[in-house]
């Protein structure tokens, strides 16, 4: 092969060679490109020109390349201006908003304080009150509660401890539940007597209680049923009191100790000759033990009454089914179901009041046990009940609260 043959070849692989790069070039346009490795082929004298005229057009070719932008980096300033043009102005309308947000409101101690509106509150034809909330936890469930404004404070002389002893007898038969039937019922719907069923007696009041899933509509109907019994159905036989004599006892022997003796000698330094020192819930053992079924019935038909209960409902269910439910089973008819005589409209019962009288000097005591666990000292300042219903009432008893916690 001469040499002007092998000339012409290296020309022409040459120029192949950079329209193969110019083509890989315009594929990936994103990549920056680097100036290609030159290609050396040795040539003949004669055709030196040539050669050199080919690899400037070589080298050209892909410098243009790499300062022309891709389309992609020349469209991403395009897009920016978009994605800025595409952003939502303030209009007058949403400035006006934000300008008319409700100030905070003034400290106003003297104001009263607003009843929570997402309570529902309502008093029956016989003055039986209600209160209802929706709560979403636990799941499922509810607790409802009576509670009946009476306590020991309101118990005569042959009925200390009745008020308690009571409170007992309504888990011994009422008119729809027979003996320990609301024992039995409670716990075969998987709750327990004790954790979601239970009771408690204090000076000036009662309450019952029960915990029961709302995801079952009869459950739920079953356990008004209870309620309602309570307040108007307790059973009281006789036999059934002679029984819990000996459970309320045991209560009281429990109680008995240093705690107790304690108690009976600082109750007469904090009230007085006031009803409060003559009236502890326990009662008297000679009262547990032999009272009568008529002190008991005196003392139920006396107090619990209409006027001085409230059906308290907390839980995950619908507020107008649960006072639809109250009204069934509290409200006398034509308005309720509640045909009992003690649940129909009467007059307003007389709740007397009881006070603790002051003393015009500090009362000093001493009080030793030799079961003492430990060496204290208490120091009682007596105040008057603070029965403001207002921000400033509210404050004073959670400051006072936070102080003695």
């Amino acid at each position: 092969m001469n040499l002007k043959l092998k000339s012409i070849i290296a020309v022409v692989f040459i120029t192949l060679l950079a329209l193969a790069w110019a083509g890989c070039s315009d594929d990936v346009p994103s990549v920056p490109q680097e100036e290609p490795a030159r290609t050396t082929t040795t040539a003949p004298a004669s055709s030196t020109e040539e050669q050199s005229s080919t690899a400037a057009e070589e080298e050209e070719e892909p410098q243009e390349a790499a300062e022309q932008p891709s389309q992609a980096e020349a469209d991403e300033p395009e897009a920016e201006e978009e994605a800025v043009a595409e952003e939502p102005e303030e209009t007058d309308e949403e400035e006006s908003v934000e300008e008319a947000a409700p100030e905070p409101a003034p400290w106003m101690p003297d104001a009263p304080l607003p009843f929570d509106p997402s309570v529902v509150r309502g008093t029956l034809s016989n003055g039986l009150t209600y209160f209802i909330k929706h709560n979403t936890e636990p799941q499922d469930r509810a607790q409802l509660s009576l509670v009946v404004r009476a306590g020991s404070l309101f118990e005569e002389e042959e009925q200390r401890g009745l008020a308690h002893f009571l409170e007992h007898m309504a888990f011994n038969g009422t008119e729809r539940f027979a003996k320990q039937e609301i024992v039995d019922y409670i716990e075969s719907i998987g709750s327990s007597f004790g954790a979601h069923l239970n009771a408690g007696t204090s000076y000036d009041y009662t309450v019952y209680w029960l915990e029961v899933p709302t995801d079952d509509p009869e459950i739920l109907e079953t356990a008004f049923q209870i309620l309602s019994d309570w307040a108007f159905a307790i059973s009281l036989e006789a036999e059934e009191i002679e029984l819990e004599r000996g459970v309320v006892l045991e209560e009281w022997r429990l109680f008995q100790g240093f705690g107790s003796r304690f108690q009976t000698n600082l109750y007469p330094l904090l009230f007085g000759d006031s009803r409060y020192t003559e009236r502890d819930p326990i009662g008297l053992v000679e009262i547990i033990e032999t009272a009568p079924v008529e002190q008991f019935q005196a003392f139920y038909e006396r107090w619990y009454r209409p006027d001085l209960m409230s059906l308290v409902a907390v839980g995950e269910f619908e507020m107008e089914e649960i006072e639809a439910k109250i009204t069934q089973h509290f409200a006398p008819p034509p308005e309720g179901e509640a045909y009992q005589e003690r649940a129909a409209v009467t007059e307003p019962t007389d709740r007397p009041s009881y006070d603790v009288p002051d003393n015009e000097t500090p009362i000093v005591d001493v009080f030793t046990d030799p079961e003492a666990p430990v060496t204290q000292l208490t120091l009682v300042r007596k105040l008057a009940p603070d029965n403001g219903a207002d921000l400033a009432t509210f404050r004073r008893g959670a400051v006072e609260e936070l102080a003695f916690m």
